[in-house]
């Protein structure tokens, strides 16, 4: 059965719907999900050597007069804050934002909490930025002798 001269046109509509609202979408998917998986390693990566970074940073003059151990803030901010700028410095050229949101420095269990925020955008940039926090912690290595 030939389809009538008015009948021609609708499969011409439906594709382009099928195309415009069910695969568009879902091939911005396969794209997007590995680009956030991929932002969120790397952002962990970071966070870890910000972390550890900060966790060297003990007042050594403080330690040797005293015998306990407690952290430089001046140092250990810059230190960690150094350390993410390095690990992320080629991620804006990528499209990707990156940024410390918080650093403890907690004496008491000899801990850094890092707190870090990376930003991606989906659907091939239409869609509002996605924000993807993560945390790390690293606990100072200083030896008692």
């Amino acid at each position: 059965m030939q389809p009538t001269r008015g009948e021609e046109g609708y499969s011409f509509a439906f594709y382009a719907v099928v195309f415009t609202f069910v695969l568009l979408p879902l091939l911005s998917l396969c794209i997007d999900i590995p680009r956030l998986l991929w932002l969120r390693s790397h952002l962990q990566t970071a966070a870890d050597g910000a972390a550890e970074a900060a966790a060297l940073q003990v007042d050594t003059a403080y330690y040797q007069v005293t015998g306990d151990i407690r952290f430089d803030p001046p140092r250990a901010f810059a230190a960690a804050l150094d350390t993410f700028a390095q690990a992320t410095a080629d991620l804006p050229q990528k499209g990707y934002y990156c940024s410390i949101t918080n650093i403890v420095l907690d004496d008491g269990t000899e801990t850094v909490t890092v707190e870090a925020r990376g930003t991606i955008r989906f659907f091939f940039g239409i869609a509002p930025p996605v924000s993807i926090p993560t945390t790390a912690v690293s606990r100072t290595r200083f030896t008692r002798r």
